[in-house]
């Protein structure tokens, strides 16, 4: 019973830390209210929408210039994709952080038990390697958009 509980307020505890630095946010000006602002100002627990790479204009709606006819330019296509990206990165990094957290609680209810320690640690350096990958492809990702969009990596 005493486990439980303690399996219980870990729990608990494990995903008000992960809510925490999560926030909605929104533009109180409906959109930045200025020519070629960027649209899509409300994100989601961090995660920008995919129309957030468009502009809008002065009235807060989607600026047609993104737009040849009913397509998207081929300069938005590639701001879109980087949005994309940029959003399952920053999931990918989260969902590591999360393994663990789950290794760490695996490692502190192992009451020594030696398999469950072997698998607490091999939860950690495996989520970590994760971590890494995340953060090394969240740096390329944003290298190869630099270029595709401005031509250079800066």
């Amino acid at each position: 019973m005493k486990k439980r509980l303690l399996t219980i307020v870990a729990g608990i505890m494990m995903i008000m830390c992960a809510l925490m630095p999560m926030s909605v946010s929104a533009d109180e000006g409906g959109g930045g209210g200025s020519s070629g602002s960027s649209c899509g100002s409300v994100t989601f627990f961090g995660l920008d929408p995919w129309y957030s790479a468009l502009t809008c204009n002065a009235s807060g709606e989607i600026d047609q210039s993104n737009f040849q006819g009913s397509t998207l330019t081929t300069s938005t296509i590639p701001k879109i994709i980087g949005v994309v990206v940029k959003d399952a990165l920053f999931l990918a990094g989260f969902v590591a952080v999360g393994f663990v957290m789950y290794g760490g609680f695996l490692m502190v209810t192992s009451s020594g038990n030696p398999t469950a320690v072997v698998k607490a640690k091999k939860t950690i350096s495996n989520a970590l390697i994760g971590l890494v990958i995340s953060i090394l492809a969240t740096a390329i990702a944003t290298a190869v958009m630099n270029v595709v969009t401005k031509g250079s990596i800066s």
